[in-house]
């Protein structure tokens, strides 16, 4: 689930900044199951608010710039 959430918030600085994540920023050090599933929930719908407000209404083939790259969107959230 830790995994995830870095994935979720990674993925997102990525969409925002259009460079390579800071891995290191988004590290979760939280163990207990419950508060990881909050943060995974949090963290998911951070990602998708982004790519509402964003990409709504558009094609997945549209192209956006992530991971230091332009590439169609569907591809920069996988």
């Amino acid at each position: 689930i830790a995994h995830m959430i870095v994935d979720d918030r990674s993925a997102l600085e990525s969409l925002q900044t259009g460079g390579d994540p800071h891995y290191d920023r988004h590290h979760v050090k939280e163990q207990d199951l419950d508060r990881l599933v909050a943060l995974m929930g949090k963290s998911h719908e951070a990602l998708v608010a982004f790519l509402t407000e964003e990409y709504g209404g558009e094609s997945p083939e549209t192209l956006g710039f992530a991971w230091g790259e332009t590439m169609p969107i569907a591809r920069a959230i996988v």
